[in-house]
């Protein structure tokens, strides 16, 4: 066994997150693109936030649910995350998730909780 590529902290691909990040997010711990599930695009007045909801399905999820969760803050050192409205406890079933950034809004930073729950 090799506890640098295989092991729960190791991080093979060099995308930043562990082998255990990787299995919770559902992505590949040997693709180093695909780092962050969460997408921004710009439309014509505003900003989309999308991801794509993964069941947590196949070899090691038996009895688990893939949950996310938006967050939201006003500074990245002070302020508490809270869960944007309607976005604080979604079930992954494979589903695209878009949230749209009102016109006009505060700035604030965004990012995507992610957890397995038995």
């Amino acid at each position: 066994a090799y506890p640098q590529i295989s092991g729960s902290t190791a991080d093979p691909d060099g995308d930043g997150l562990t082998n255990n990040l990787e299995f919770v997010a559902g992505t590949s711990p040997t693709d180093g693109s695909t780092a962050s599930p969460l997408t921004i695009t710009r439309g014509t007045s505003q900003l989309n936030l999308s991801f794509v909801a993964k069941a947590a399905s196949g070899a090691g999820y038996y009895g688990s649910t893939r949950r996310y969760a938006l967050e939201e803050s006003g500074t990245l050192t002070t302020e508490p995350w809270t869960p944007v409205a309607d976005y604080g406890d979604i079930i992954g079933t494979g589903q695209t998730v878009t949230y749209t950034i009102p016109p006009g809004s505060n700035r604030k930073f965004y990012r995507l909780k992610l957890w397995l729950m038995p």
